[in-house]
């Protein structure tokens, strides 16, 4: 029995002091995975107190934030650097290379026509690759059903879709059509219905015009002629603006609202907005106010969110103008299966720090969110 208890001191000793040596302290700066560690998620602590989670800025990239001394003046603060992940990201950090161990605990008995079976992966790599069937027929015949997909744009002539059978009867005597002809009729076909007929947009612009009133345009247009406006570029944006050092620029898109674009990052600006001497100011409850943070200074920001949908610029119902972000955030749901979470994050304009966040019922059951 001593022996035992003796065994586990020392592995809690052993554990203890793993936990303490991960963690770095450079000058009030404290982070928990030894650096640029790109394939173990940590946080930074900054001098001030602020904590910063290792994140996934997308599927394929994480964002790292590791003490740095941004000025070598030996004055260290929390940074972040993104990384592009050879496997993707995953829970704020890279996946490494994992082979899938799928197990199942044998087939149920027969109904309605199948067998069924539940498969798991031993080791949670968080992909159906390789994963087999969980369904099978019965010994005896089996009934194709068919289901598919919207038809694609149409290129070159021809629509394709993808068509599944859900009864895995592994025949395809009885599969709809994938491929279809998309071609424009002429004038003497008549009496067919062409109304998934598809018309692919071919836009050409003018060059940008000289800046007039702090505005340029072009003339863009449809060789196609489909009368649709999906693809269409945009035919106005300013002259060159900044916010702090950063330089991007505002544009109407096809809906006619403006949009403020930065570093591959864009927002829609829900307020009257105007540029006075390459700045920008939006002008809300309480008066005009210059635009200080860009929309990739409210990305570096976020902390919830992994895929962004849409980036708001508005205003709140304090009269506070906002950059509001929506988009969806990996978890593990009962800390076992993977799911996404739509979440909601809304940064002050004026300081960049998230102010509210907005997170599904379900989140306290959920590891990530």
């Amino acid at each position: 029995m001593k022996n035992i208890f003796g065994l586990i001191l020392i592995s809690v000793i052993f554990f203890s002091f793993s936990l303490v040596s991960a963690t770095i302290n450079l000058g009030g700066c404290t982070e928990t995975d030894e650096g640029l560690d790109y394939f173990t998620k940590g946080d930074c602590i900054a001098p001030d107190g602020d904590e910063y989670i290792d994140e996934c800025y997308s599927d394929t990239k994480v964002q790292e934030y590791s003490c740095i001394s941004i000025y070598h003046d030996g004055n260290y603060d929390c940074a972040p650097t993104r990384h592009t992940c050879d496997e993707g990201c995953l829970d704020g950090e890279c996946i490494s290379e994992c082979v899938p161990d799928w197990y199942s605990p044998g087939w149920s008995g027969c109904i309605d026509g199948f067998e069924k079976t539940t498969y798991t992966d031993k080791n949670f790599c968080g992909t159906d690759e390789g994963k087999p069937l969980e369904n099978r027929p019965c010994e005896g015949e089996c009934v194709e059903n068919w289901t598919c997909e919207n038809w694609l744009e149409c290129s070159e002539g021809i629509q394709k879709r993808n068509c599944e059978d859900t009864n895995n009867c592994f025949s395809a005597e009885n599969r709809p059509e994938t491929e279809r002809d998309c071609s424009i009729p002429s004038d003497e076909e008549s009496g067919e219905d062409n109304s998934e007929i598809v018309c692919v947009e071919d836009w050409s612009c003018t060059s940008w015009s000289s800046c007039i009133n702090d505005w340029k345009g072009r003339d863009c247009e449809d060789s196609s002629s489909c009368n649709t406006f999906k693809d269409k570029p945009y035919e106005t944006k300013s002259c060159s603006v900044n916010i702090g050092k950063e330089r991007v620029f505002l544009y109407e898109n096809t809906f006619g609202d403006i949009v403020l674009e930065s570093d591959e990052n864009r927002a829609t600006i829900e307020l009257d907005v105007t540029t006075e001497s390459e700045k920008i100011f939006v002008e809300g409850l309480f008066g005009k106010k210059e635009l200080i943070y860009s929309p990739s200074d409210a990305v570096l920001n976020i902390k919830k969110i992994d895929n962004i949908s849409n980036m708001e610029l508005k205003e709140d119902n304090e009269g506070k103008i906002i950059y509001e972000v929506t988009g969806t955030k990996k978890a593990m749901l009962f800390f076992i299966f993977p799911i996404k979470a739509d979440v909601v994050e809304k940064i002050d304009m004026e300081t960049g720090k998230v102010i509210s966040r907005t997170k599904p019922w379900w989140h306290i059951f959920a590891l990530g969110i």
